[in-house]
């Protein structure tokens, strides 16, 4: 079985349904690849977009991000689902964290551009081949 993603800028990047049902979540998020981080983590701005209410998440945990600790809130039992064309393979995870860095004025535009990471927690079921545009996740 392969996973296809494809080459963004300086990264590496595959689609996937996050599936979750407290929050109820069903919808497509790019995530970048990202080996160097433990959790796969949802950013802030696809949060807001999914219309996560952070109220419902409870109280958060802080973890280390680029800029230091940041709060972040996890949602549990969740899946990621790929579409293969011709079938749907999903992929249950104990938990997704969900950053909530601390914003303001100045640094807005910044972690607008921060995308979601697909962690080594999900990785690490798939070896990983890349080429010059694309990225192959296969078991």
């Amino acid at each position: 079985m392969r996973l296809m993603g494809y080459k963004l800028g300086h990264g590496y990047y595959i689609q996937a349904t996050v599936i979750c049902a407290n929050p109820v979540i069903y919808n497509s998020i790019a995530f970048k690849i990202d080996t160097g981080c433990d959790i796969t983590t949802i950013s802030l701005n696809d949060a807001l977009r999914l219309g996560i209410n952070f109220s419902y998440l409870g109280d958060p945990s802080k973890s280390l991000g680029i800029s230091g600790m940041i709060p972040t809130y996890s949602i549990f039992n969740c899946m990621l689902s790929f579409d293969l064309n011709n079938f749907f393979i999903a992929e249950k995870l104990s938990h997704i964290d969900i950053s909530r860095p601390n914003v303001n004025e100045q640094n807005w535009e910044i972690i607008k551009s921060i995308p979601s990471l697909l962690g080594i927690d999900f990785l690490s079921r798939y070896t990983i081949r890349c080429d010059k545009n694309y990225i192959y996740l296969e078991k």
